[in-house]
């Protein structure tokens, strides 16, 4: 279930892009003004056809930035780690709370400037005319944990040897410590065969976005990324265990 918070004082009717390829159990949140409350009829009928819970929500006015404070607070009253949820802006102002959000283990948020990109590259698609087949392993929308996670990386990666590939395989992570591992920042519970793909993705893969693509080719696109999402924020911290095993 994805939830979807809309800045329309900053998107506009871009913004509701991809809106008609939501599914059902996705909501929709349209926090709008005065200075933007206007809606092209392409954009309604767009809206009128998605399967998602559409709602427009005027905001108070007469401070600066009054909508973004305002969309910051109904998505952390509302906020469920069960869940994921969007900002849709091109204001970068909500990385800093997102970024804040993660370190207190709330990584489910990220910011995309429209709907559509924060859909599986199998459904944006749909919406582009002539364009040729993507590659189902498309990467998913970058959230500022997912950043920090990278940044860790390239940062461990630079204490590496220069040639990783002629160290040889690193030993696999027990089925316990991935599961106590992820625990410690996602209360989630994981099934056998779930460890097992987790595994699997920790073995194979050289870097987080070849972790993402194994998890979409056993499972599809729609399964392999909520289970993505679930784990993402502990990946830096299942790789430096295994590193620790390995040294």
């Amino acid at each position: 279930m994805s939830i979807y918070y809309i800045d329309y004082e900053n998107v506009s009717g871009a913004g509701l892009k991809g809106a008609e390829n939501l599914t059902e159990g996705d909501e929709v949140y349209i926090l709008y003004s005065k200075k933007a409350d206007n809606v092209k009829i392409e954009i309604l009928t767009s809206l009128m056809s998605s399967k998602a819970g559409i709602h427009f929500l005027p905001v108070h006015v007469g401070t600066p930035n009054a909508l973004d404070f305002q969309l910051i607070t109904l998505l952390f009253l509302d906020y469920d780690p069960q869940k994921t949820y969007y900002i849709v802006s091109k204001d970068s102002g909500y990385d800093c709370c997102i970024k804040t959000a993660a370190e207190r283990g709330a990584t489910k948020i990220s910011r995309v400037p429209t709907i559509e990109a924060s859909l599986p590259s199998q459904t944006q698609k749909k919406s582009r005319r002539g364009s040729k087949k993507k590659k189902e392993d498309a990467a998913p929308a970058v959230t500022a944990a997912a950043e920090a996670a990278d940044k860790s990386q390239k940062s461990r990666k630079s204490a590496q040897p220069a040639k990783e590939s002629d160290a040889g395989s690193p030993a696999p992570l027990a089925d316990e410590q991935i599961v106590q591992i992820i625990q410690r920042r996602n209360k989630i519970e994981l099934n056998g065969d779930q460890v097992r793909l987790i595994s699997t993705a920790l073995n194979k893969a050289r870097n987080k976005q070849q972790f993402y693509n194994t998890f979409i080719r056993q499972l599809g696109q729609k399964k392999g990324l909520e289970l993505y999402h679930q784990i993402k924020s502990s990946y830096t911290d299942l790789i430096t265990v295994m590193n620790q095993n390995n040294s």
